[in-house]
């Protein structure tokens, strides 16, 4: 393994808790929706996930990525977007484990 992916492995992943410093914040809660209000079996990629993504949708995720979120538009993500970790615990159960963390290294590695 190389010197940078490993850096990047503790970067996301320590002690439960997923980094998300410098994502884009109203993208990862919108990939997330995108998890829960469609079939995991489909999944290609995060942008194959979302559904209707409007203007008002957008407002209402800006305001909701400064606190913790218990759900969003119908989908269940019990996390706090605010700081630079979450524990993806709630939503891992929810979803499949390992979603948060799949969702935050396919943002970096496409460096959206």
């Amino acid at each position: 393994m190389t010197k940078s992916l490993t850096q990047k492995k503790k970067r996301i992943m320590s002690d439960n808790t997923v980094n998300i410093k410098g994502i884009d914040k109203v993208l990862l809660l919108k990939l997330l929706w995108g998890i829960g209000t469609r079939s995991l079996s489909s999944f290609l990629s995060p942008f194959d996930l979302i559904c209707q993504w409007d203007a008002s949708v957008e407002k209402d995720a800006i305001k909701a990525v400064k606190k913790r979120i218990e759900s969003f538009k119908g989908v269940v993500i019990e996390m706090d977007l605010s700081g630079d970790e979450v524990d993806p615990t709630s939503f891992d159960l929810n979803f499949g484990r390992g979603k948060v963390k799949q969702i935050v290294e396919w943002m970096l590695d496409d460096s959206l």
